[in-house]
């Protein structure tokens, strides 16, 4: 039974490799089809790059709701301490 455990145990090792693989490939492949597709198709080029300035604005708008959001904690406690 111990020895069944261990093949098991081994093969799951094996198989988790493998996929590990599988996924460090196809992240390849996508980045390299990807700019591909950038270099070939203007289109597909202009999208990709009006994605990424979207995502930045998105990215800086969160980082500044999340200051905003904890400067109106620290005046909403400020003032809780004022008023006590």
């Amino acid at each position: 039974m111990l020895h069944d455990i261990e093949i098991l145990n081994n093969t799951s090792d094996q198989f988790l490799t493998n996929v590990d693989n599988l996924i460090e490939h196809h992240k390849m492949v996508k980045e390299k089809a990807t700019a591909l597709l950038s270099d070939l198709n203007p289109v597909y080029k202009e999208k990709q790059e009006t994605e990424k300035r979207f995502n930045s604005i998105e990215e800086r708008f969160n980082k500044f709701e999340n200051k905003v959001d904890g400067m109106s904690k620290m005046l909403e406690n400020f003032i809780k301490k004022m008023e006590s």
